[in-house]
């Protein structure tokens, strides 16, 4: 395979391609579970997260979705309309001890204003003994997203483009450990302190 020599290289364009990644998470606290499940009726929802964002997400909890009511659906869904993306969801349900007594991951290309989830979590029988002794239950996601692939074209040679911009870690942490605002900084890596 040839060798190119980067010292030759004139300017070029060079094409970047990217993909951006959304971790989020979420909790839902429900306090005195059976009680709240008693009284609701059809999907409840909760708040939509992260708060301030166009892709937003909510939790949903179906109490019917098996006939017999042995069991509850919690499902995430989106809340855009349009086009397809890639994500992963992990569910958690927890007692108010943190103890986690149910776990799911899933992962699908869906679409958006659709979701993820899960006909059979919550078994509603057994539920009141794992959330002992307050019955208050925690519903917790975590959802990680690759929703935008981002192209780019610069200018410049592909070793420019590797190149640290004038505003460089070295620079920034000259500036902070000389500098005057600053006298108790201390940066850990690797398990070394610098001060």
């Amino acid at each position: 395979m040839p060798k190119i020599n980067s010292n030759s290289i004139g300017s070029e364009e060079v094409m970047t391609t990217s993909v951006k990644s959304n971790e989020i998470s979420f909790t839902w606290v429900i306090h005195n579970f059976s009680a709240w499940l008693a009284q609701v009726k059809g999907n409840q929802m909760s708040f939509k997260f992260p708060s301030g964002r166009d892709d937003q997400w909510y939790l949903q909890i179906d109490p019917d979705s098996l006939k017999d009511k042995t069991h509850c659906g919690v499902y995430v869904r989106s809340t855009k309309e349009q086009g397809r993306f890639n994500a992963k969801c992990e569910l958690f349900l927890t007692n108010s001890a943190g103890l986690v007594f149910e776990r799911g991951q899933l992962q699908g290309n869906i679409k958006w204003n659709d979701g993820l989830g899960y006909d059979e979590f919550i078994h509603v029988k057994t539920l009141p003994e794992k959330i002992k002794p307050d019955g208050t239950l925690l519903i917790k996601c975590k959802i990680t997203s690759n929703a935008v692939i981002l192209n780019e074209l610069r200018q410049g040679s592909f070793r420019q483009l590797l190149e640290p911009q004038p505003s460089s870690l070295s620079t920034d942490l000259k500036t902070l450990f000389e500098g005057d605002q600053l006298t108790d900084v201390t940066v850990l890596i690797q398990g070394q302190r610098i001060s």
